[in-house]
């Protein structure tokens, strides 16, 4: 059976909060993504940690949100779903990025430090606006 209400910790008010729901659920639940949608509003970064999704399900996820664009540029780009880019710090053997390099810049814009290896993004219209989810 699947829950009625969204379980939630936030982690900085009104910037981030921890969603703790299977994504999954969410897909066949249009008042669980109500409600995840509401609290959207007032954090704009929305964490779902572990989860487990396949490339489509993680664009139909993120189009819930919001139309999800194809990207021209290939060299970053899912071999399996062209709406997927893939940011890595990880190489592949002979030395060739996997995906985009994923830099953060600190407000100084002085230093920058990479993101955590492995994360996926799907990309969507609303450009401040964007949904991660960290492959496991």
């Amino acid at each position: 059976m699947s829950p009625s209400h969204v379980d939630t910790t936030v982690l900085l008010p009104k910037l981030a909060t921890l969603i703790h729901i299977d994504v999954c659920e969410l897909l066949e639940s249009p008042a669980l993504v109500d409600q995840v949608k509401r609290i959207w509003q007032t954090s704009p970064v929305i964490i779902f940690r572990r989860q487990l999704m396949r490339e489509r399900e993680q664009v139909r996820f993120s189009g819930m949100f919001g139309e999800c664009m194809e990207i021209h540029r290939k060299d970053n780009v899912s071999p399996y779903e062209p709406k997927i880019v893939y940011f890595s710090t990880l190489k592949y053997n002979d030395g060739r990025p996997v995906g985009a390099s994923a830099m953060v810049t600190r407000p100084t814009g002085i230093r920058t430090r990479p993101i955590q290896p492995g994360l996926r993004l799907a990309r969507c219209s609303m450009a401040s606006r964007c949904h991660a989810t960290v492959a496991s």
